[in-house]
């Protein structure tokens, strides 16, 4: 659950992009990226303080059984929830990095596109699957912003129709995510996923993954 400001600046991100006020969006990102950055300059948080999820442990892959799952709060925000109990311990940095996360996603959709040509993606991308992704933008976002690449929008409009979603409290997390987190703080992210015939094989690579800076 976001605090009374970072509500606020998450409300007033959202009409910045909806609006494409830059101004407003490079004011927001600037403070939060100093949060962020002292933040990060504190002492190396005390996980163990921080109690074992006995549910998720039991579901723990194959890959992941020498990890410690952390009881992270569940109240949509799960993937920056973890994210900021790793860095600082707690929950505190959960909706700075949702809030710097949407600018990172944009900024990935500016760099000559590279990021959709992470080999993770592209080996992907390579796999057979019954719902196979038409394209490497589709392999990072929800089917909601799919339609947008279908109505030929173009990558930076899904892009920033994702930002404004993400820049509410609560909104889904995905792969792309993942990529802006790793950039935003500079610390690789691993992902695990429980065991299930339930996803395709892109997905279940995409969800098993680590992903640098």
């Amino acid at each position: 659950m976001a605090d009374k400001v970072t509500s606020y600046d998450l409300s007033a991100l959202q009409s910045a992009l909806t609006n494409k006020d830059e101004g407003v969006i490079q004011q927001l990102h600037g403070k939060h990226l100093l949060q962020l950055e002292s933040s990060l300059q504190q002492r190396y948080p005390q996980l163990d303080m921080v109690p074992t999820d006995r549910v998720a442990e039991k579901l723990l892959p194959n890959s992941a059984l020498n990890y410690r799952p952390l009881v992270t709060p569940a109240d949509g925000n799960c993937f920056f929830n973890a994210v900021s109990i790793a860095l600082v311990g707690s929950t505190t940095l959960a909706e700075t990095l949702r809030l710097l996360t949407h600018f990172t996603a944009i900024e990935i959709g500016r760099a000559n596109n590279n990021y959709f040509l992470h080999p993770i993606i592209e080996t992907a991308m390579s796999l057979p699957c019954v719902h196979q992704r038409e394209n490497h933008m589709s392999m990072l976002i929800s089917d909601d912003e799919v339609e947008h690449t279908r109505h030929g929008n173009g990558d930076m409009e899904v892009l920033r129709q994702l930002a404004i979603k993400t820049s509410t409290d609560g909104y889904w997390a995905g792969f792309i995510h993942f990529l802006a987190v790793s950039n935003v703080t500079g610390y690789n992210i691993k992902s695990f996923y429980p065991q299930t015939d339930c996803l395709c094989e892109p997905m279940k690579l995409l969800l098993n993954s680590s992903v640098p800076p």
